[in-house]
């Protein structure tokens, strides 16, 4: 028995030291939570939220009042020396309130059932049993940077609850709130790092693992640079750029450049996590030289212009759908859905060469009409005198797949232009029909069993040139 707790005792001081050892080494957020003037338990929900994440330390409360009366101070233009050791705005990053807090609550009524019905008319139950209530509560939270900006942003929070009893309708729709708000603290509260080793390519970003840093975040680069007007001093700020982390370590990162202003020096320079989903919506259009070395009777013409839209998740390697629509010379063709696998490559700075697999299912269709030549019917393509004017509407389906290669160029973080080579291959169409009314004696389309053998031969095969815009979320 004294074996299993010594070794009880051992295993828990060494999970205990290991615990106090990965705290140590996270890079901590510095909090004061303001108390809400709606009351503490939306202070506490506050806390609560923002507790969930390792990154945070709070401020006691006590010292709360000092914070206050310092930011008032500094926002009317009063300031201490810098040297002053007390200086209690010096030791947070972010002022945090939950304000403008409202509950509405709403009596409402299920529709009764005939039974409920028959049931409220005898008295054996009342209207009120049907009654439920419906609580929406709204707040503000309020999140002033201290050490960055030095500006505050709201973001508004809203959830809602229904329930037979009132109490806990509004107890449910508190509980949604605060999880609403610890859901979005990872873009309310982003990481900041120090820049070091940078080139004209990449950049060191002075936080890593321990910091909650991950391959593929993005991060952009602010530069502040002091000047003076006037005998006055002001800090000059602006957005510099943006690097994607390429490689994390436990104390620092490695990341790459893609945009940034010229003549940065890494001490006017830090790094802020900006949020990246990595969903891309592109615009395209393009063209396709249609493929004329087989016996093709008639196609599109010699190149088929086409427009579209996709949407891409992923940050490297992505995955999209998306629809293309195109047409010559009569037809009208539609791609859906336009299945796509892409891989991004970064090149240098700006530029990206992407790799790119599509899979189409393709919509045909044109409105034609049709001429009797030897008591056989066939297609009016070409002009022949047409003996019956009824149109009929032809349409097919067929498959087909590309094969890319290109480059993407940022223009800033969030749009970047495209463009792509490549070849499509593609099955040729199966035709159908809906025969038009028999009019005259002469013409007996019911006897047309197959149009296939009526309609000329298409494939949207041939070499293919693809560009647009893109926006990444």
């Amino acid at each position: 028995m004294k074996k299993i707790t010594v070794i009880f005792l051992i295993i828990f001081t060494a999970l205990n030291i290991f615990g106090q050892n990965i705290d140590k080494n996270l890079t901590r957020i510095k909090i004061a939570v303001v108390p809400s003037k709606d009351g503490k338990v939306y202070t506490s929900m506050v806390e609560r939220a923002l507790g969930s994440d390792k990154r945070f330390d709070f401020l006691d409360q006590s010292k709360i009042p000092q914070i206050l009366e310092e930011w008032e101070r500094r926002q009317a233009g009063i300031t201490e020396n810098d040297d002053t050791a007390d200086l209690a705005l010096k030791n947070i990053d972010f002022l945090v309130e939950l304000a403008n807090v409202q509950i509405n609550s709403e009596k409402q009524y299920d529709e009764a059932t005939d039974e409920q019905k028959i049931m409220i008319a005898t008295g054996l139950m009342s209207q009120e049993d049907l009654a439920k209530y419906q609580v929406i509560i709204r707040a503000d939270l309020k999140i002033t940077d201290i050490s960055e900006s030095q500006s505050t942003q709201t973001k508004s929070f809203s959830a809602s609850s229904t329930d037979k009893k009132q109490l806990t309708a509004q107890t449910n729709a508190i509980n949604s709130l605060e999880n609403s708000i610890q859901s979005s603290i990872k873009t309310l509260f982003p990481i900041k790092a120090l820049i070091a080793d940078i080139t004209y390519s990449s950049i060191k970003i002075l936080r890593g693992e321990n910091s909650g840093i991950k391959k593929g975040q993005r991060f952009v680069l602010k530069e502040e640079k002091k000047t003076t007007i006037n005998g006055k001093e002001f800090t000059a700020r602006r957005n510099a750029g943006f690097v994607q982390v390429t490689e994390v370590n436990d104390e620092y990162s490695d990341a790459y450049i893609v945009t940034a202003k010229s003549g940065l020096n890494a001490d006017n320079l830090k790094a802020v996590e900006k949020f990246y989903a990595g969903v891309s919506f592109e615009l395209d259009g393009g063209m396709l030289m249609t493929d004329t070395t087989e016996e093709i009777d008639h196609n599109f013409g010699d190149t088929d212009l086409f427009g579209g839209f996709d949407l891409l998740f992923g940050k490297s390697f992505q995955f999209g759908l998306g629809m293309q629509f195109a047409g010559n010379d009569g037809y009208f063709r539609m791609s859906f859905p336009d299945l796509q696998l892409r891989y991004n490559l970064h090149v240098i700075r700006r530029l990206f060469l992407n790799l790119a697999v599509l899979g189409n299912v393709e919509f045909a269709s044109k409105n034609t009409t049709l001429v009797v030549k030897n008591n056989s019917a066939t297609a009016n393509l070409y002009g022949s005198t047409v003996i019956n004017d009824e149109k009929i509407r032809v349409s097919g389906m067929a498959f087909s797949g590309t094969l890319l290669a290109g480059f993407k160029f940022h223009m800033s973080y969030s749009t970047y232009f495209f463009t792509q080579a490549g070849y499509t291959f593609a099955t040729k169409y199966n035709w159908s029909y809906t025969a038009p009314k028999d009019t005259t004696d002469q013409l007996k389309i019911d006897s047309i069993s197959d149009y296939n053998d009526y309609m000329p031969s298409y494939r949207s095969a041939g070499p293919t040139l693809r560009f647009g815009i893109g926006f990444n979320f």
